[in-house]
């Protein structure tokens, strides 16, 4: 059976604390991973300030791969709103 290469070298455990790092940082809670490890989707759902924010990711046959790639992406909008002071807010939008 050929063996699918990895997208990313990090193990579970590395994706696991670094996201925990991260969703500490950003005063979030309610931390939840779903993870279909036969398809390879994942989710993950946490909460901050009043909103529910869900990352999932199916690119990858490999979910350990999905599961960084979501963690990298909370990880990096995170990263760039500290560092730039970028705010964002949500609008309803009323169409006439």
């Amino acid at each position: 059976m050929p063996t699918t290469r990895r997208r990313f070298t990090a193990k579970l455990e590395t994706i696991h604390r670094d996201l925990r790092l991260v969703i500490q940082a950003m005063d979030a809670t309610s931390l939840h991973l779903n993870q279909d490890v036969l398809q390879g989707a994942v989710e993950i759902v946490f909460d901050r300030g009043g909103t529910r924010y869900v990352f999932r990711c199916a690119r990858y046959p490999d979910s350990t791969d999905n599961l960084r790639a979501a963690q990298l992406a909370i990880t990096y909008i995170w990263r760039t709103i500290e560092e730039y002071g970028v705010t964002s807010s949500q609008a309803s939008v009323v169409s006439a």
